[in-house]
């Protein structure tokens, strides 16, 4: 659905994201979706790959045994992707790959300096499959009690928010995580070792035509029809996905556009 980190913040900015996201969010949550950082999920393979060379290609995943949330989504594309989920609690995480008990664990570059995850990781494989974001809410009823100058003075701060969050996590990932090739020194990354192992845009097109609904729809028709029940009848795939095209796939994160979604 994402290309990239470009792509999420420029959904997040949207009108679209109001009637796709935010306001289903609300309905179906209570919650008011206000603002999130954007990153997207890979495997950080643990200790039984410290000794292998730096992953290329998907097939080199093939088998092997990872960590997965409790996102439902998640393994059926790891699933399709050969990449057997095994839910372990989060706790059990660090330990599992330094003993090798599992071989890697889905989830973001910065996920991985933040917990402390980095001592334990080799490589970090930016597969980018699915999102991994940090999103601020607030209870909807509370938000709806407030007077109409204070709900203003709510959404102008979350849109004040977005726009600090976008800037600085895209300067963390290179200054202070170490996702970038080449890597600074003294980054989380360096200082433990662990390999940035970007895929090519053919290997992440392979693993796009395993798993994704544009190439597999059959895998995700339940999902996809829950979802368009939830939104009132919009194809939410295909809608966000056709939004997020709607800029060239090359721009930066940093330079999308900020824009107040909720005024149209």
């Amino acid at each position: 659905m994402f290309r990239n980190r470009a792509d999420q913040y420029h959904f997040l900015y949207s009108p679209a994201s109001q009637k796709l996201l935010r306001d289903p969010y609300e309905k179906r949550h209570g919650l008011k979706f206000l603002f999130s950082h954007a990153e997207l999920r890979g495997l950080q393979m643990g200790m039984n790959f410290d000794d292998k060379p730096t992953v290329t290609s998907i097939d080199e995943l093939a088998g092997t045994k990872n960590r997965v949330t409790g996102t439902q989504l998640g393994r059926i594309a790891m699933k399709a992707l050969n990449l057997n989920p095994v839910p372990v609690a989060w706790e059990e995480t660090l330990d599992g790959l330094k003993q090798g008990l599992i071989d890697g664990a889905e989830t973001w570059a910065s996920a991985v300096a933040y917990a402390n995850m980095a001592p334990v990781v080799s490589q970090s494989v930016h597969l980018n499959f699915f999102c991994g974001t940090e999103a601020t809410s607030m209870n909807a009823s509370v938000f709806d009690g407030l007077e109409g100058y204070l709900q203003d003075a709510v959404m102008e701060s979350s849109y004040w928010a977005q726009t600090h969050v976008q800037a600085a996590n895209e300067v963390a990932l290179i200054n202070t995580v170490g996702q970038s090739d080449p890597q600074l020194p003294n980054t989380i990354f360096a200082q433990n070792n662990v390999r940035n192992a970007f895929l090519s845009d053919a290997e992440i097109r392979k693993a796009e035509e395993m798993c994704s609904p544009e190439f597999q729809p059959a895998l995700w028709e339940e999902w996809r029809e829950r979802l368009n029940g939830w939104s009132g009848g919009h194809d939410t795939y295909q809608e966000i996905y056709d939004e997020v095209r709607t800029i060239d796939r090359n721009t930066l994160p940093e330079n999308v556009e900020p824009r107040r979604w909720w005024k149209g």
